[in-house]
């Protein structure tokens, strides 16, 4: 399964030393999960905060997974399950045809 995986900081750290060492570490996990297949696309939005998407197997892989993000303490996520938009689409098409 697919999830958008996107979040805020809302926690800073307490110096910008501590700031910076959470801040290298995320950067760590992001490369790591992207060279295991983990994270398809990591991307920052320019007024702070960002998105993933992430593979996992279902609901309890991703909870397990996010629970390694580094910054997952001092962010607030919010998480959306991902169709294909083929599938998706056909399958609203043939819902729709079957009422009309």
């Amino acid at each position: 399964m697919k999830y958008l995986v996107s979040g805020e900081q809302v926690t800073p750290g307490s110096s910008h030393e501590d700031q910076l060492r959470f801040l290298e570490a995320a950067r760590d996990w992001v490369t790591k999960s992207e060279a295991e297949g983990k994270v398809e696309g990591a991307y920052s939005f320019v007024d702070g905060g960002g998105m993933f998407i992430v593979n996992a197997k279902d609901h309890e892989d991703l909870t397990q997974f996010l629970m390694t993000f580094p910054l997952k303490p001092f962010s607030n996520l919010d998480i959306r399950p991902l169709l294909d938009f083929t599938w998706n689409a056909e399958l609203t098409i043939d819902a729709l045809k079957k009422i009309l």
